[in-house]
């Protein structure tokens, strides 16, 4: 099923044998795709969205959810997703450490993303890599911060790092104290 241009859907009928889904610049706020667990591929950007459940997508490969108004998205049972692109949205938090097999994340342009977690044992297959343009994102959390610098510098903001964890800790012996309030 695919609706291509601007239209005027705002909903989406369940098809249990459904693989492909398309739907882009229409008008559709909320999608109820529990029936559809044969999907593979589900397009919905450029819609009114403000959440998505696809827990009973499973064999969701690929996802494309940019220019929406959801600023967080559940993954944990997407374990199959490849690609993903949730681009020019508003997202503030995403947690890909469940998604195993992902290989393309395209995430820019997210001003209010401050929690990006791609730690998922996966990261030496990454085809691409962008988090940029996400001001508030300072940490990212990653399988290897050497190897993410080395293949994936250009595929985050200047002000933001690599890590194991997040957030950053301080060392001890970078804190200043002034004798007041260190007891």
């Amino acid at each position: 099923v695919e609706s291509q241009g601007i239209n005027s859907l705002t909903g989406i009928e369940a098809f249990t044998s459904l693989t492909s889904l398309t739907a882009y610049s229409n008008n559709i706020s909320g999608v109820n795709l529990s029936a559809n667990t044969a999907l593979t591929y589900l397009s919905l950007f450029d819609n009114p969205l403000t959440s998505l459940n696809i827990s009973q997508n499973t064999a969701l490969t690929s996802l494309l959810i940019s220019y929406t108004q959801m600023s967080t998205i559940d993954l944990s049972n997407n374990t199959a997703l490849t690609f993903f692109v949730c681009d020019n949205g508003q997202f503030t938090s995403l947690d890909l450490s469940a998604n195993t097999a992902l290989t393309y994340y395209n995430g820019l342009n997210n001003p209010l993303l401050t929690s990006l977690n791609i730690q998922n044992g996966n990261n030496n297959n990454l085809t691409l890599f962008n988090a940029t343009n996400n001001p508030l994102l300072t940490c990212i959390r990653v399988d290897n911060p050497t190897y993410m610098n080395t293949n994936w510098s250009a595929g985050k903001d200047a002000g933001a790092t690599y890590s194991l964890t997040c957030p950053l800790s301080i060392p001890a012996a970078a804190l200043k104290f002034d004798g007041v309030n260190d007891r």
